[in-house]
């Protein structure tokens, strides 16, 4: 598991990874976004190498609770403030429910 939390590190803040500035992103301000990222400390890669590692001895697997191939799905339902995706994001962060959305299912209350 400590093998797993290494690498899984490595994609998010090494070369081409998710953190990476120098690789695409939804921002406007790429670089700048993803500049301000700040790494994991090594004391954190270590505690959270040795938390995943417990969890795999202690219940046969990670993640512990239920199987890997019957990971639930998540839905997140808000009201998308579109003028803050539009200042900070590249057109196209969200779709034209989102556009429509307060006028479509709220045009009562929304000015």
């Amino acid at each position: 598991m400590r093998a797993a939390v290494e690498a899984f590190v490595a994609r998010k803040f090494g070369p081409g990874g998710t953190c990476d500035p120098d690789m695409p992103s939804p921002w406007q301000r790429t670089h700048e976004v993803k500049a301000s990222v700040t790494p994991y400390s090594d004391e954190f890669v270590a505690c959270l190498g040795e938390v995943a590692q417990y969890i795999h001895d202690t219940y046969g697997r990670f993640p512990g609770t239920f199987t890997t191939f019957v990971l639930p799905g998540f839905v997140q339902a808000v009201h998308l403030d579109t003028e803050f995706y539009e200042m900070h994001y590249r057109s196209g962060a969200y779709v034209d429910t989102h556009a429509g959305h307060l006028r479509r299912w709220h045009s009562d209350q929304s000015a």
